[in-house]
């Protein structure tokens, strides 16, 4: 509910402001460090809900308004024929305009909490064990031999053996 009075409150600001607002969606379903991403191709808004949990003030008056500035950042970019910087010269204007002060990244406190612990998989090749993430590991398990995964060092194939716990 938070989240949504803010966001109209920027829309109105960035009407008077701008001449324009954004139409965005919101959504919750980021995880991991980051507190926001703006996908300005999408105007989508995604959140990590741990952290708005955690600390909502912070996540609907600095977050969303951070992730907010990015879409109309790069609108007024591209109506300039401007290039865009995600954290330039436009996006600090537009996060002074909102009175929110322009860092480009967030000061909550990171706890173990908040971070998935990463699974590892080892795999063997010709010259020897490596580690790999559970994102490469899952790729070259999908793949069913289309696609493997070379040793950057020996160039032979790695082949998967055990699963490890960190």
């Amino acid at each position: 509910m938070r989240l949504e009075k803010k966001l109209d409150q920027l829309k109105c600001l960035s009407s008077e402001l701008f001449g324009f607002s954004m139409d965005c969606e919101v959504r919750l379903d980021l995880r991991g460090l980051s507190a926001g991403k703006a996908d300005i191709s999408k105007n989508i808004i995604r959140l990590n809900s741990d952290f708005l949990t955690e600390y909502p003030e912070q996540m609907v008056h600095e977050i969303l308004v951070h992730e907010y500035a990015h879409l109309i950042a790069y609108a007024i970019d591209s109506k300039c024929g401007n290039r865009h910087y995600p954290h330039g010269k436009t996006w600090k204007y537009v996060m002074n305009k909102f009175g929110v002060t322009p860092t480009r990244t967030h000061n909550l406190d990171i706890s173990k909490t908040f971070v998935r612990e990463m699974k590892y998989f080892l795999y063997r090749c010709e010259c020897g064990e490596h580690r790999l993430s559970a994102i490469r590991h899952n790729r070259a398990q999908r793949s069913e031999n289309k696609f493997y995964y070379k040793c950057k060092h020996c160039g032979s194939k790695l082949m998967f053996v055990k699963s490890l716990d960190v």
